[in-house]
């Protein structure tokens, strides 16, 4: 909830002086230089997207080429691929495969109130494509054991059509507005800053910094620069007019490794290098003789940091409890200059850049990740597949020994198939055509298992995941029958569920929560469509003040603590069975049925439950009531 110091600064925002402002600056200097220093992380994920994406060099391609110019191609196979979308798939099918994707539980009582808030989450989680940055954060956590996302208050650009009505004939204006939405965006992990006195997973709740760096366009600066300029908390303005792209060596951001020898990739902060794209549009002049005043150059190099304070030492006086620590998020640009300061609230005070960990074991970024344990086994498979290959093309054409003086050396290393190869034997004395050419017999001990070693390994990859065949939708040989087979598969999902279980403590939970808690402390208003029902809400701030006085008994579910365990939807079923077939409890407990019903369906996820009951003639349909909801007859139960 917000508290009156925090109504109070909303309405008047802080401005911090100059001096605040150099302190802060080189504060987060030292945090970018610490960054810097510590490439041990990059060069761990480098060496992960390297196996996973299979990419070879020019000199592993050239590795295997032979006298006769026949290249022998390094064969990578795609071991670490299956075993990192095989968990992806089932952490998605987990969290993102129900509708919506964050149902809200509560009492029977209060479900029109539970709807209305749901109807708020499932706008912004479609507002903020929710889905595709937890699938992006998914498979960072399962290839590197490293997920960092960001779930933060932010305002989102819209335009409304506003028609004056007594003036019918003239045209309705567009008014543009800022409403906000909690907004989770997966960052890069290359580009991620986090505070690495502590284990990655505990630093939103006890490190000092977290945040990322990104290249940001002219066009986005200027769109983020405008939302925030309402909000007092923009500074330096005069000094982005002034800046250039740093260069190589002065700056902080890290390019993406290459990892297709067909696309190169890390072409984003040349685009726009250094180009005054007014300047270039204008030809370095207004119409009207005007020399332009461009506020942006091509491409900025933006860092976003959270960092935990304590104000009084950085000579920020005039804030509530200025001695004790606080949450504050800082934007600088070109790792130079201070653009905005906001101090932030935050449920349960945990940084907004959280860190997930999907194996984790107390050894922090030591722990290898699912994808990383597999790589051995993915260059074993490939050194043997190699194997397998050349040993095939030795038997069929091994090496020789020939006599130069009777055959050309570019006959003999002819690379199309059945060459005709020309003889020299005049002036030859007594020599034959077996003089010239002898084959050194091909001996293939050593080699006639390779496959089946392969194969073992296979099974090896599969043991240390902890996946099978069937999990990743393959077949699977053998005869079970069904109980048998419900069994193995129950036990294979046992470890499959541990990093699901992780995630759910370290990302989910607390991501719920902030986003339950975000809708109350700062507000929303206007319209919200349950994508359930069809039902629209006009939330008001009267009616979410309501709302936030049963704000505990809220609780927000996801698929791996989905609304059926919250809400004991089986043994409510088995209540509702036991009650119908029981004379004795049907006598106590039967007036109760047709609701204990419609809140098993609630639940459920059925719409227009009440539309199924039967109206008695000449009844009306029903009104709606003022949450904008229609509110069923008088004969149905409350739901």
């Amino acid at each position: 909830m917000a508290t009156a110091n925090q109504k109070q600064e909303a309405k008047n925002p802080l401005r911090i002086s100059a001096k605040s402002i150099e302190l802060l600056e080189q504060h987060v200097k030292n945090i970018l230089d610490l960054h810097k220093r510590f490439s041990d992380m990059r060069n761990k994920l480098e060496a992960i997207d390297l196996a996973y994406f299979r990419f070879q060099t020019e000199d592993d391609k050239n590795a295997g080429k032979t006298q006769a110019g026949v290249a022998l191609d390094n064969i990578k196979v795609p071991i670490l691929i299956s075993q990192v979308d095989g968990f992806v798939g089932h952490m998605a099918e987990v969290y993102l495969s129900g509708y919506p994707m964050f149902p809200i539980v509560s009492s029977p009582a209060d479900m029109k109130e539970a709807e209305m808030l749901e109807s708020i989450i499932d706008t912004h989680a479609i507002q903020g494509q929710y889905a595709r940055e937890f699938l992006l954060s998914f498979r960072d956590g399962i290839k590197y054991n490293f997920m960092p996302i960001e779930c933060s208050w932010e305002p989102i650009e819209q335009y409304q059509i506003v028609t004056d009505y007594l003036k019918p004939r003239e045209q309705a204006q567009m008014k543009q507005s800022f409403p906000s939405f909690t907004r989770i965006k997966r960052r890069s992990p290359y580009n991620t800053i986090w505070d690495p006195r502590y284990n990655p997973a505990e630093v939103a709740y006890c490190g000092e910094w977290a945040g990322y760096i990104e290249l940001e366009g002219r066009i986005p600066m200027k769109r983020f620069i405008n939302s925030k300029s309402q909000s007092g908390n923009l500074y330096n303005l005069s000094k982005v007019q002034s800046m250039t792209f740093p260069n190589t060596d002065s700056m902080f951001y890290t390019e993406e490794p290459e990892v297709n020898e067909l696309v190169s990739a890390n072409q984003k902060r040349n685009a726009g290098n250094n180009v005054n794209w007014m300047n270039y549009l204008t030809g370095n002049k207004f119409t009207d003789g005007r020399t332009p005043k461009t506020l942006f150059a091509g491409l900025y190099e933006k860092t976003t940091l959270y960092l935990r304070i304590i104000p009084s030492e950085f000579n920020i006086e005039d804030v509530p409890a200025k001695n004790s620590p606080q949450i504050w998020k800082i934007v600088m640009l070109n790792g130079q200059t201070i653009i905005y300061v906001e101090r932030v609230y935050t449920a349960y005070d945990i940084l907004p850049m959280m860190i997930g960990m999907p194996l984790e074991d107390g050894f922090g970024i030591q722990t290898k990740s699912i994808g990383e344990a597999q790589i051995p086994i993915q260059n074993a498979i490939s050194t043997m597949f190699d194997i397998r290959f050349n040993a095939a093309r030795r038997a069929v054409s091994d090496r020789a020994i020939y006599n130069d003086q009777m055959i050309s050396s570019d006959d003999i290393n002819a690379p199309i198939p059945a060459p005709k190869i020309p003889v020299r034997l005049s002036g030859l004395n007594d020599r034959t055509l077996s003089d010239a050419y002898m084959q050194i017999p091909f001996d293939a001990r050593g080699t006639e298992g390779v496959m089946q070693d392969a194969g073992m390994l296979l099974e090896f990859a599969d043991k240390l995941s902890g996946q099978n065949k069937p999990s990743r939708g393959e077949f699977q040989k053998g005869n079970k029958s069904v109980v048998e087979w419900q069994d193995t598969m129950s036990g294979a999902d046992e470890r499959r569920r541990l990093p699901v279980m992780t995630v759910e403590y370290q990302i989910m939970t607390p991501i719920k929560e902030s986003i339950k808690l975000n809708i109350f402390q700062k507000g929303v208003n206007g319209p919200f469509q349950s994508q359930k029902t069809g039902t629209v809400y006009s939330v008001t701030p009267e009616m979410l003040d309501k709302l936030r006085q049963k704000v505990l008994s809220f609780r927000v579910a996801d698929g791996y603590t989905p609304k059926s365990k919250l809400a004991s939807t089986d043994m409510l079923g088995n209540l509702i069975q036991a009650i119908s077939q029981s004379e004795l409890l049907a006598a106590s407990w039967g007036q109760g049925l047709p609701a204990m019903f419609a809140h098993l369906g609630q639940l459920g996820g059925v719409r227009g439950l009440e539309q199924y009951l039967p109206q008695p003639q000449g009844a009306p349909s029903g009104q709606p009531n003022a949450g904008g909801a229609t509110k069923p007859p008088a004969s149905a139960p409350v739901t």
